[in-house]
């Protein structure tokens, strides 16, 4: 006999300091929005330390409307991840 598995909220599956938008007031959204990007970006150039610092910033902004629940070190990583090679 199969037992089903509890259920699990989504908030256990977010990085903490990283509130869904819906729940945030919109100032402290924002500050959160603003340090998740500089954290996100900051690991993409270092991932990438040639890349245009511009343009690594605005992977960022653009990640955080899809990765935002994630950590961002770890949503910069996978995203250096699915970049192409230079080699």
């Amino acid at each position: 006999m199969i037992t089903p598995a509890p259920a699990l909220s989504r908030s256990a599956f977010t990085s903490p300091g990283v509130a869904p938008s819906a729940r945030a007031p919109a100032v402290a959204c924002r500050m959160q929005r603003e340090e998740w990007v500089q954290i996100c970006a900051t690991r993409l150039a270092q991932l990438r330390p040639g890349s245009d610092p511009a343009f690594v910033v605005s992977v960022a902004r653009e990640m955080w409307g899809d990765v935002a629940s994630f950590d961002p070190l770890i949503a910069a990583e996978m995203e250096h991840e699915s970049w192409p090679t230079d080699d």
